[in-house]
């Protein structure tokens, strides 16, 4: 950031400065608190998405959960590996987004 020479300023000057300043500070914290209430809701609701996801451990097969995609047995899950793909995909996408979550509020702590 390059210094501000303020020695020329006027008193209106320098408190219009000061007023911006504060408002842009002002700003920041919110959209960082905002932010930080964001990803708290995001982790909470990780929970519900997360076991979901994974699915009862007695799962009938199916495509609706991993443990539903496990229960057709490997074979039937070689033969058709696009299938299972997606949904390892989503599974990793929405571990990925928790961990962030989970590591940026930690980090603020």
């Amino acid at each position: 950031m390059a210094d501000i020479d303020l020695s020329n300023m006027s008193v209106n000057q320098l408190q219009d400065l000061i007023n911006k300043a504060q408002e842009q500070k002002f700003m920041a914290e919110n959209a960082a608190r905002d932010e930080a209430a964001a990803r708290k809701e995001r982790i909470k609701s990780a929970v519900t998405n997360l076991s979901a996801l994974l699915g009862p451990v007695d799962a009938q097969p199916g495509m609706d959960s991993i443990r539903a995609v496990r229960a057709y047995g490997d074979d039937v899950i070689a033969a058709n590996p696009g299938q299972a793909v997606a949904l390892a995909l989503l599974g990793l996408e929405q571990l990925t987004g928790t961990v962030l979550d989970l590591a940026k509020t930690i980090s603020e702590a």
